[in-house]
């Protein structure tokens, strides 16, 4: 498992390129064979930790037990002048395809 504080280089890079596509080119760099896979995501506007897995099984395994390990998750959003509380809430869920991308749905 490897994690990655977003916060760190928001400034740096993420105007280029993605949290995934630092890391798997930092671990290439490392080792040409090594391979990293997204066991959860944030929003590319969001800051904190993320986690990844350098293998399939962990990250299945990570993800499979996540809301076992994660217990609670806290959002903190800035907005300017005061929404009507009627409308927001927002609720997406998330899904991976089997080419292990991540993409926002109407269904749990």
């Amino acid at each position: 498992m490897l994690t990655l504080d977003r916060k760190g280089l928001e400034g740096i890079f993420f105007k280029q390129k993605t949290a995934y596509e630092i890391l798997r080119d930092y671990l290439k760099w490392q080792d040409p064979r090594n391979k990293v896979f997204i066991v959860h995501r944030l929003d590319r506007d969001t800051s904190g930790l993320m986690v990844f897995a350098k293998t399939v099984e962990a990250k299945e395994k990570l993800q499979h037990n996540w809301n076992n390990m994660v217990l609670e998750s806290k959002y903190l959003a800035v907005v300017e002048g005061r929404p009507d509380p009627s409308e927001c809430e927002v609720r997406s869920y998330l899904a991976e395809n089997s080419r292990y991308e991540v993409y926002s749905t109407d269904n749990p």
